[in-house]
Formats: structure tokens, C-alpha cells, sequence
């Protein structure tokens, strides 16, 4: 999934080169412009596909292709989808949140990608590694928002912050595929079936009945339900 991001991602601003009117129809469609939000609210994720321009793309793409793989082999396909979609729709909600209604539109997959730092950062953090050298990444490109002008640091802060709440979520609520066994003494991170890391991984996690798996995705929903929630109250005050 993080090669078909990508691909998508450099297709879009391939097509800005190729057919610049078809892409500036297609950009139209997809750019997030709060205003129109409420009505459009597909844009929240779509604009995280497009891209200012060919170094705005270069970085986030080599963002995504270093961290999102590690990522996606931890997690799995349906998880890492479900962190890089929740994280990128973050970044948009934070932007609408913080800049206002009136705020101008905005592009990039930083939110996503922002996202993919905050829980690599956890992963490290609760696998015992040192996370140290991601923080210093995360550190270094919040302060360029600040101080760089056109970059929606807004957007950096709202990706970041979803992506570590969704990676606790996979993180602490430890999970079993169907008819897996455990070994004595195996371990991994906790909702992460096969990681090696920290004990907890074999045991099925359960609240009411209902398994670690069903309700990390619970959780999750939630999190996607809290987001809506802060959308709609900015409407509603706008």
C-alpha cells in the first residue's frame, strides 16, 4: 500500500506536466478548501494525493517510502491503511480547526506522512529502541512550519497527533490470528501478532466479549467519530 500511495501521488503531479488542464480540473475536485468542507467532505482525504509541486512531492514521497514500508510490514495492510487514512484526514481536520473556515486551500500528503512519524516514534518507544533520532526528525520539520512560509503546519500537528493515538490503539490492545498458537516465552508488540519486542502479543485482548482485534477497530472509529465531531462544532461557530 505504501508503493500504491506513492504511485498515485506521482501521478498526479506527472499529470500537471502531461495535461495541465485535465490536472488543474482533476486538482479542483480534490484540493481541501475548508469553505467547502462541509458540502465536499471527501476533500478532507483527497488533497493528501496532491502536491504544490515537484520538491513538495520529493519530500513527502521519500518520507512515505522510508517510513511507510517499516510501517506496513509491522502492521499489515488493513492497519497501515487505516493509520495513514485516519492520520492524512487529521492533518485536514487540525487545519480547519486551527486556520479557520476562511483559510485558503491546501495540499500534500504531510499530514499522512506526519502521522507515520508519530507512530513510528511509539513503535520505538514500546519496542525499547531509542526514539530519539525520529524525534529530532518530527522536531526539525515542525519548527520549518513555523518558520518557512506556505507550509500548513496545522496540518503536521493534526497528522501527527492522530497517528500516535492510532498507533497506541494498535499498540496496547494486544490481538491473535485465528487458530495461532503461542510458544513459551514468545513475545511482540502488543496488537501486532509476530513482532518481536515486547510480551503481550500472544494474548487475545478482550472488553465484554468482544476481541483486541474488534476493538482496536472499534477504537479507531471512534477516533475517525471524534474528528467529525470537531468538523461539525467549527461549522456550526463559523
Amino acid at each position: 500500500m505504501t508503493i500504491t500511495i506513492m504511485v498515485i501521488c506521482v501521478a498526479l503531479e506527472a499529470l500537471r506536466w502531461i495535461a495541465g488542464d485535465l490536472w488543474a480540473q482533476i486538482a479542483s475536485e480534490l484540493i481541501f478548501v475548508p469553505a467547502w468542507g462541509l458540502v465536499q467532505p471527501y476533500r478532507f482525504f483527497t488533497s493528501t494525493l496532491l502536491h504544490s509541486g515537484i520538491w513538495h512531492l520529493a519530500f513527502n514521497m521519500y518520507a512515505l517510502w522510508l517510513i511507510g514500508q517499516q510501517l506496513e510490514a509491522l502492521l499489515g495492510r488493513a492497519r497501515f491503511v487505516t493509520l495513514y487514512v485516519l492520520a492524512a484526514i487529521g492533518g485536514s481536520v487540525a487545519y480547519l480547526a486551527i486556520a479557520g473556515v476562511e483559510a485558503g486551500g491546501v495540499v500534500g500528503a504531510s499530514g499522512g506522512v506526519f502521522g507515520l512519524f508519530g507512530a513510528f516514534a511509539v513503535f520505538m518507544r514500546l519496542l525499547g529502541r531509542d526514539p530519539k533520532p525520529i524525534l529530532v526528525i518530527i522536531g526539525i520539520n515542525v519548527v520549518l512550519g513555523f518558520v518557512v512560509s506556505n507550509i500548513a503546519w496545522q496540518a503536521h500537528l493534526g497528522g501527527l497527533v492522530v497517528g500516535a493515538l492510532v498507533a497506541v490503539v494498535f499498540a496496547r490492545i494486544p490481538v491473535r490470528r485465528a487458530g495461532a498458537g503461542r510458544a513459551p516465552g514468545a513475545g511482540g508488540v502488543p496488537g501486532m501478532p509476530g513482532v518481536p519486542g515486547l510480551p503481550g502479543a500472544g494474548a487475545v485482548a478482550r472488553s465484554g466479549g468482544i476481541s483486541g482485534s474488534t476493538l482496536q477497530w472499534l477504537l479507531c472509529g471512534a477516533i475517525l467519530l471524534a474528528m467529525v465531531a470537531i468538523v461539525s462544532a467549527v461549522y456550526a461557530f463559523a
